[in-house]
């Protein structure tokens, strides 16, 4: 459970620094959304080899899907959003 945990915060991270964009608020959940979508995927991977039934397997791969989906938006992010403010 705890990929799983650790994919929610990534996402609320991720979704948080969008409403301050222009502030330090992003620059700081920013890498917290990466911490923990990388720790996310990789944790869903390894525990969905260990798990013993269907719904584990299930809840972990979703884990790993959602850190992807972070990690993807957050390099979308970091080009379109943060990059230009950086100037």
């Amino acid at each position: 459970m705890i990929p799983y945990v650790a994919s929610i915060i990534a996402l609320v991270a991720y979704m948080l620094h969008f409403w301050w964009p222009t502030t330090i608020a992003a620059n700081i959940l920013w890498p917290i959304a990466g911490f923990f979508a990388i720790f996310s995927v990789y944790g869903g991977i390894i525990a969905r080899a260990h798990a013993d039934t269907e719904h584990k397997k299930a809840v972990l791969m979703a884990t790993t899907v959602v850190g992807c989906l972070v990690l993807l938006g957050l390099t979308l992010s970091a080009i379109f959003l943060l990059a230009p403010a950086a100037r």
